[in-house]
């Protein structure tokens, strides 16, 4: 998973002698890179989730100008700040403004003391975000081959097992597509530092103590969780929701959810009913769906031949079709709205906005010159079968 920095800041607090001295909340944030920065006025160069180490020296004689340091870091979403003091800048220096700022905005500010080379930390946090980068990769590489059917996931126990994913376990997948407002695909790597804001999507698990993995597979986004219920999920896909792009004018979001595997040798199959899932959220225009509500759909998934739903759609509603085409008529609506509202006359009418005189005379057309036996108990089930298969034809 992503690097927290309170976890960085717990295992090496006593061998660089850090003292956190305000913004403890903030620990809880991620760590995406070190910078070291002597110069306030380089604002362009911090990214999200850096972790800054400066000395002070360009700032030691202005007892304002630190707060403006932090302000400017706080802007650009940075994870904390530590100061090389003894030098430049001793720790009884530091005002109270300071301290009472990082503490409000729960930005974590350390020192750390002169004797303590600026170089061994930074080679050292340089080499974990390394290793924990290579990590991520190769599990996100690991359940991309998993999902894909490209590799079983016995291949890959050792490494799975490292992160707590138990290749025996249940697990469940879902699969968020972001799209721009003209209905194209949005990459997440076209965002600035995309890395980064993939970990800050990941770290949705570790808040809430989930398991899994989050990992993008082309311009998808992928959650594996694992043994997670329902009311849970929702509860992860909700944070990871709060932290995608902000731009709602810009994009659009849609997520399908599986059902769950019993394991992961399931997950390619889970895979295709997230996919299922996620493309009748986005005909429907909701933002996300379950596979597990989507009923008789189901049922079509399995239909792999579509020539067969395409065979009998005709076979039932060909000569409907065919005359409302030729003679600009609306029968097919009448006769869904008929067969809905149970051969109710009036309540027809009122739904096809017309007067009763006519839904009786598009009744009798249907059932005496198209010949449909629309009194039979069978014939009626069978025209509402082929009509709700006509409207989920972009299911197929």
């Amino acid at each position: 998973m992503s690097i927290q920095f309170k976890k960085i800041f717990e295992e090496t607090k006593e061998k660089y002698e850090l003292n956190l001295i305000a913004g403890d909340d903030g620990l809880d944030s991620i760590m995406y890179w070190l910078y070291i920065a002597e110069d306030p006025d380089n604002v362009a160069f911090f990214r999200s989730g850096e972790l800054v180490i400066t000395t002070g020296v360009l700032i030691r004689n202005d007892s304002d100008a630190l707060l403006r340091f932090i302000k400017t870091l706080k802007t650009k979403d940075t994870c904390g700040l530590i100061i090389n003091t003894g030098k430049y800048i001793n720790r009884e220096e530091i005002p109270d403004t300071v301290i009472n700022y990082c503490n409000k905005n729960n930005f974590p500010l350390l020192t750390m003391p002169w004797h303590i080379h600026i170089y061994d930390i930074s080679r050292d946090y340089y080499n974990r975000i390394f290793y924990d980068s290579t990590k991520d990769d190769d599990l996100s590489n690991a359940l991309h081959n998993i999902c894909n059917d490209a590799k079983p996931a016995t291949e890959y126990r050792t490494l799975l097992e490292k992160h707590n994913l138990n290749p025996e376990q249940t697990y469940r997948l879902s699969i968020i597509n972001l799209l721009k407002n003209d209905g194209s695909n949005f990459d997440m790597k076209t965002i600035p530092d995309y890395a980064y804001y993939l970990n800050l999507l990941r770290f949705s698990f570790i808040r809430h103590n989930f398991t899994g993995h989050l990992f993008l597979d082309g311009s998808l986004i992928i959650v594996v969780a694992k043994d997670i219920t329902s009311n849970n999920l929702r509860i992860l896909l909700s944070d990871i929701e709060s932290r995608l792009p902000s731009s709602k004018n810009y994009f659009t979001y849609h997520i399908g959810i599986s059902d769950v595997a019993v394991n992961m040798s399931i997950l390619p199959v889970a895979y295709n009913h997230a996919l299922y899932a996620l493309r009748f959220a986005t005909a429907t225009k909701v933002s996300h769906s379950f596979y597990d509500d989507l009923g008789v759909l189901k049922l079509i998934y399995e239909i792999k031949d579509v020539s067969v739903i395409e065979k009998y759609v005709h076979d039932k509603l060909g000569k409907v079709l065919d005359y409302d085409s030729q003679h600009n008529t609306a029968l097919k609506d009448t006769l869904k709205s008929y067969l809905l509202n149970q051969g109710n006359i009036s309540a027809v009418a009122s739904e096809c906005f017309c007067h009763r005189n006519t839904v009786s005379n598009r009744i009798e057309l249907l059932t005496n010159e198209l010949d449909l036996h629309i009194e039979d108990r069978k014939e009626r089930f069978e025209l509402m079968v082929a009509l709700f298969l006509r409207d989920h034809t972009f299911m197929t």
